[in-house]
This record gives C-alpha cells, structure tokens and sequence, in this order.
C-alpha cells in the first residue's frame, strides 16, 4: 500500500515540490540544533577559560587592591617628609593624564595580543602602533618631569 501510493504520488510535480520543503525544514531545524550546540560549547569554554584566568590573577588583583589602600592611607602621613627631602607633589590632573595614557596603551597591547593569537594580524600595524605608544609615553613623561622641576 505504502509503496504504491508513493509510486503514484511521485508522478506528480507537486508531491516532489513538497517531499523537498519537508527535506529542506527538517534540515534547518537539525542546522539550528548543531548551531546552538557549538556555540553552547563556545560559551562554556569562553566561561572556563575566564575562570582560570581569575584564578591566576585573583592574588595579584587582591594585593594590588590592598597596596593602593595602603599607599592611600599612608600618603597624608608622609608629605611632611616629602617637603623636608624637597619633593613637590603635581597636580592630580598629570597624574590623571598620565594613568589614562599608560592604561589606554596597555588596552591597545591587550587588544594586539588577543587579535594576534586570535586572528591574523599584520605586523607593520603592530610595529607602527608600538613606535606612536613609546612617542605618547615620552611626550607625556616629558611634561610630568617639567612640571616637577
């Protein structure tokens, strides 16, 4: 029975058209299944690589935390000091300057970094990035230094 009415309904064009919609939806739906299972295992070897990460740097990240409440805590204490060895304290502006430049820099390196182990990149745009870094730096600890003499 089963055969003989696949025998007949294959004579015709729009059993065929059919047959394919259903072959063609079928596989999108097993498309989308594989889909969301390779990124589910991308996710959670993303979130695995995070947590070893932390792991690592959780130490350094604490006593960094802790070392500048410290420095804080005890900086008020110390300008005494700083006057008599004659020490002149800049403005919190070149300090604020200063940080920014050297934290954008290291975003930029990271940034090279994970593209370069990630993705191609070229190396001239590395080099010329690194050559425009070391000119900003000099510039700026140019100025930090004029402005404590």
């Amino acid at each position: 029975m089963k055969n003989s009415l696949f025998l007949y309904l294959s004579q015709f064009r729009i059993f065929w058209a059919f047959r394919a919609l259903v072959r063609r939806f079928f596989f999108w739906i097993k498309a989308n299944l594989f889909g969301a299972g390779y990124k589910i295992g991308e996710e959670k070897s993303n979130l695995q690589s995070l947590r070893d990460l932390f792991q690592i740097t959780q130490t350094q990240l604490f006593l960094a935390v802790i070392a500048a409440i410290v420095l804080q805590i005890v900086d008020p204490y110390l300008y005494p000091f700083y006057e008599s060895v004659g020490l002149r304290i800049p403005d919190d502006s070149d300090y604020v300057t200063l940080l920014a430049t050297v934290s954008g820099i290291g975003g930029v390196f990271i940034g090279l970094y994970c593209s370069s182990r990630f993705g191609s990149v070229n190396k001239s745009a590395v080099q010329s990035i690194v050559s425009k870094s070391r000119e900003t730096i000099s510039d700026l600890a140019d100025e930090v230094l004029t402005v404590h003499q």
